[in-house]
């Protein structure tokens, strides 16, 4: 279990450094300056956390980072702040079984005796399958 805290500890220190280094506040600003509207916005957020938790191995770490950034971002784009918070929610923990080092991934690979992008490649087209169809639902049902 040494390699299941290592990455939760390297989740949560990746997703500080990305908020210290503002990382995410000029992709934020850039996307509001590009014109994007409150959908365009909430796709932009459920990108972030999306990424952010297959490359962190958790969708605890960026959802907890990133939320607080969300009713600020929601206000400015004159949207409730839960229509923005319930994708990335569902992004958070879509695309976490999509990352190879994700804690159950390396925990089940390591028992299978299989690698584990093995086992990312087969839970990878229905997570995405799964995001698509949570977001999509979002904007049919909230917004």
């Amino acid at each position: 279990m040494a390699n299941v805290i290592t990455l939760i500890v390297a989740g949560e220190t990746f997703a500080k450094g990305l908020m210290t280094m503002g990382t995410i506040d000029s992709i934020i600003a850039a996307a509001q300056a590009s014109g994007f509207g409150a959908a365009g916005m909430i796709l932009v957020m459920v990108g972030i956390i999306a990424v952010s938790s297959v490359v962190m191995g958790s969708g605890n770490a960026p959802f907890f980072a990133f939320a607080a950034l969300t009713p600020t971002v929601a206000a400015k784009m004159s949207v409730a702040p839960v229509v923005m918070l319930l994708p990335m929610h569902f992004a958070a923990s879509a695309a976490r079984a999509i990352s190879p080092i994700t804690a159950v991934i390396v925990v089940s690979s390591s028992m299978g005796g299989v690698s584990p992008f093995e086992v990312v490649k087969r839970t990878a087209i229905p997570m995405i399958g799964a995001l698509l169809t949570l977001v999509a639902a979002n904007f049919v049902f909230f917004y």
